[in-house]
């Protein structure tokens, strides 16, 4: 295998050489957790990124496989969950593939029992972090405010821990990522 198949159906096959993207994360990718790090949401051994928000430098997971429809863009429509977040650095390359599954229409109408599988591989990713040692919180009033609580009056946040990141989010507000272990 030389290449990795990015999306599959009816508009035909688009893939991508193998060494340019092993270590890149995508949609449809595995991610393994070794069991220290398997904490709710968190309860299997492997799990599907279902996008990466490039704003926040989160990858957003499925707990398991799902179910996932893929699209013409390679984008993925996952059935399933719990989903959860974790920054994008905590995913290290295996440099080895997977076989999924996934499914869309294919040539056939939508509708009930006119789904087409697929089965294709997809890069492996380990995490180096579990997902409870990130705590994300809202403020319009700076850093101080959001460790105090933030916007939603969630528990405060310890001095030690670290401020990962910070990104514009909804109603004005900006996101603060910290990590809760250093």
């Amino acid at each position: 295998m030389n290449h990795i198949i990015e999306t599959i159906g009816k508009w035909g096959v688009k893939t991508t050489p193998i060494d340019e993207r092993i270590s890149s994360v995508h949609a449809g990718d595995v991610v393994q957790f070794p069991e220290e790090y398997r904490h709710y949401p968190v309860s299997y051994a492997e799990c599907r990124v279902d996008h990466i928000d490039n704003e926040s430098g989160l990858v957003h997971m499925v707990d398991g496989m799902g179910s996932a429809f893929l699209d013409a863009d390679a984008k993925l429509d996952i059935s399933g969950g719990p989903f959860f977040s974790l920054p994008i650095e905590c995913l290290e390359p295996m440099h080895a593939t997977r076989q999924t599954h996934v499914w869309n229409w294919g040539d056939h109408s939508m509708g009930a029992g006119q789904g087409v599988d697929y089965h294709i591989d997809r890069p492996m990713f380990r995490v180096t972090a579990s997902p409870s040692d990130f705590e994300t919180r809202y403020s319009r009033n700076g850093e101080e405010h959001a460790r105090q609580g933030g916007k939603y009056r969630h528990g405060s946040i310890d001095d030690a821990w670290q401020l990962v990141r910070t990104w514009p989010d909804h109603h004005g507000l900006t996101a603060y990522l910290f990590r809760t272990n250093n």
